[in-house]
């Protein structure tokens, strides 16, 4: 009932671990699609090793969470050895300075996963966010597609005056879909008694509850504005969640946050929610997706 095509990619639901929770192994991976999830994504993955950000670089925030990890990642090589073989759905979080970094990358990353995301919407690295540029993204995503065959995501930001121009952009660059949305931000949380900032970069990305009404507002315009499929995702910890990310016009759904407080059971419960509603309505995942969009 929730079996699910993604740019030619067969997922058995459509719930997607997103990029930067829990994706820093084989391992950790392995359990996460085996507790449920329609597909998997790496942490992102960058042209050459990253420690990140000092700790602290995580700290809560109401039912929300903060975080300035910093993009800390493996070497390629070092990422080539984990994750090749695979077999499940995975998609391969990556990200650069420059267009040049990303084409480089999917080479090198030849023989992983069933598709890339590009990650060019961090808020917690310094010098200019890809995402918030249209003809820089769509710069980046052609020179990305020139390189491999399986479907290309660009995943945007929410901190821009007009997310459609993007998503538009990223469309006319040749990307087969949309991730939206990226952490919050740059946000920021002082400690009373230290009055200092409680991160150690000072300034972080917000995920997690508090963002879900942007996120979902994301998707829907982006809905109107692109014909490529959609991987909705932010603040989404229930399958009613969900069911709102796909009323807006998602395809998939991202899960990331809400793994922090309710462990891998997230992705099971999620689905058999969106099964029993599916059910209890008399409808499908096709007739829901995009429905609280006005029809002429």
């Amino acid at each position: 009932m929730i079996e699910t095509d993604f740019c030619g990619i067969s997922l058995r639901n459509p719930l997607i671990l997103a990029s930067g929770v829990l994706g820093t192994n084989r391992g950790i991976l392995e359990k996460v699609f085996n507790s449920g999830a329609g597909a998997v994504t790496t942490k992102s993955l960058g042209p050459q090793k990253n420690e990140g950000h000092e700790n602290p670089t995580v700290t809560g925030y109401g039912d929300g969470i903060m975080n300035a990890v910093g993009l800390s990642c493996p070497s390629p090589e070092e990422a080539l050895s984990e994750f090749t073989g695979i077999e499940f759905p995975l998609i391969v979080s990556i990200y650069g300075k420059k267009p040049e970094d990303y084409s480089t990358l999917i080479k090198k990353f030849a023989p992983l996963g069933s598709a890339y995301e590009l990650n060019f919407s961090c808020p917690n690295v310094s010098g200019k966010m890809i995402a918030t540029d249209p003809g820089l993204t769509q710069k980046t995503v052609k020179a990305a597609k020139k390189e491999t065959g399986k479907p290309i995501l660009a995943k945007l930001t929410p901190n821009v005056q007009d997310i459609s121009e993007i998503a538009k952009a990223a469309e006319k660059g040749g990307a087969d879909a949309i991730t939206a949305i990226n952490t919050l931000g740059p946000g920021m949380v002082i400690d009373l008694k230290t009055r200092k900032p409680i991160l150690s970069n000072k300034k972080g990305g917000l995920s997690g509850p508090p963002i879900k009404p942007i996120a979902v507002r994301c998707v829907y315009d982006i809905f109107s504005s692109v014909k490529i499929p959609i991987i909705g995702v932010g603040g989404v910890s229930t399958p009613e969640d969900a069911i709102e990310m796909i009323l807006a016009g998602a395809t998939c759904v991202g899960v990331g946050s809400a793994l922090a407080y309710q462990d891998l059971p997230t992705f099971g419960n999620i689905s058999k929610g969106i099964e029993a509603y599916l059910k209890n309505n008399s409808t499908s995942l096709g007739e829901i997706r995009g429905a609280a969009h006005e029809k002429d």
